[in-house]
């Protein structure tokens, strides 16, 4: 009511997430595994009844530090000598053993706990690679038909993201990650993901916080402005201060996913597991399909929490279906 704006709530059932998958990939064109791109299709949709163009706040958290990775600078600006410790390599070790289920707080909190401990690492290009990624390395190495090849492979991703930061690559300065992340996830993930979900139905997005002249202003401030301790978004938030209401000004973030890990271990379950035994050719020459199925089990009992190798193994699998 502050700003007399009216909200509409858009019902969903599981059912219309499950059938809405092979459609959103088929859309996509190539394996997309960003679970937000379900909820940003089905909101075009309903968007697009009313109007023919509509605004995004796209390229905020890239241009002022939103995101929990973010705080990973702070850390390695105070806490940075600890990897350099006797005791980083028995910290490291014991966090990665906490059982981690995102969907409790508890858990959520453990998660984050385990890519800080990552981000850590006292090796430049793999710290940076720590905070680009969602599972260690042997979950990775479980996926795979040759496990013995995931550090290869991981090596290869690693240097492939080193080569995208700007120089001097080795700073911790976060102005640097913000930077390469304009390089990479914004156009690859997040302009990809809203261009493509609202075209489907002929909607328009546009973006106000990718202007030029915005971006050009706020890019090279002292990234502590961005973040403030562990304060995300910081100038932003201050910048609209006297037109928020008070309760939005240290509200957490709110991200667009849909719970995943929650579904896949209910009633995405057995989707999951139907094309984990499809024939796709995928299995036996890159992936192990005995690893996939053991992984989806654990998950489901709760034993670890595995739905971003989970979910990124379904978007894969629903795309080559609608290949088919």
């Amino acid at each position: 009511t502050m700003h007399g704006t009216d909200h509409t709530v858009l019902p969903l059932t599981l059912d219309d997430i499950r059938d809405v998958i092979p459609t959103v990939q088929a859309h996509i064109g190539e394996p997309f595994a960003d679970s937000s791109v379900l909820p940003t299709y089905l909101l075009s949709k309903l968007t697009r009844q009313h109007v023919t163009v509509a605004l995004s706040g796209d390229g905020a958290d890239e241009l002022f530090g939103g995101y929990n990775r973010y705080a990973a600078a702070t850390l390695m600006e105070r806490y940075g000598w600890f990897s350099r410790s006797p005791l980083y390599g028995v910290s490291r070790k014991l966090i990665e053993a906490l059982p981690a289920r995102r969907e409790t707080k508890l858990g959520s909190k453990v998660s984050m706990m385990k890519r800080a401990i990552r981000s850590m690492d006292s090796r430049d290009k793999w710290r940076y690679g720590y905070w680009m990624r969602t599972s260690d390395d042997a979950t990775y190495a479980r996926l795979l038909h040759e496990p013995a090849e995931a550090p290869r492979i991981l090596e290869e991703i690693v240097d492939l993201l080193w080569q995208y930061r700007g120089e001097p690559r080795a700073s911790d300065d976060l102005n640097n990650h913000l930077r390469t992340e304009w390089r990479l996830s914004l156009p690859d993930d997040m302009l990809t993901k809203v261009d493509l979900a609202s075209m489907a139905h002929g909607l328009e997005v546009r973006s106000p916080m990718l202007d030029y002249r915005l971006v050009d202003a706020v890019m090279p401030m002292d990234w502590r402005w961005k973040v403030n301790g562990y304060r995300k978004k910081h100038l932003l938030i201050e910048a609209f201060r006297d037109e928020l209401p008070p309760e939005l000004h240290n509200r957490s973030k709110k991200g667009f996913e849909v719970p995943v890990g929650v579904w896949l271990r209910g009633p995405l379950y057995e989707f999951a597991r139907d094309l984990i035994d499809s024939d796709s050719c995928f299995f036996g020459a890159i992936l192990s399909r005995e690893g996939a199925r053991s992984m989806l089990d654990e998950h489901k009992a709760g034993k670890r929490d595995h739905n971003f190798c989970l979910w990124a193994l379904v978007s894969l699998l629903a795309w080559e279906q609608g290949q088919c």
